[in-house]
């Protein structure tokens, strides 16, 4: 219990060690903070055309070669009149 503290206590001091480094050195953090974004950001938009630019082979009506396609829904519940 007493180990939780301590161990809280010291995660929210270097927090505030960190930030207070990010201010008082600002003018080095903030553009190297920035590029480190703006790369992200450029691969994040990377993943996401190459996501679009593969097929969906369940939801995109795409079929992969040698499969036919089924006209029949099998799963289906109908049923039988009497």
């Amino acid at each position: 219990m007493i180990s939780q503290f301590f161990g809280a206590a010291i995660t929210a001091l270097m927090l505030f060690i960190a930030f207070g480094l990010l201010i008082a050195f600002h003018n080095i953090t903030l553009p190297i903070v920035f590029v480190i974004c703006l790369f992200y950001f450029a691969h994040y938009l990377k993943n996401k055309q190459q996501q679009k630019n593969t097929p969906n082979y369940q939801n995109g009506n795409i079929l992969p070669k040698g499969v036919a396609e089924d006209n029949e829904s099998y799963l289906s519940f109908k049923p039988k009149k009497s």
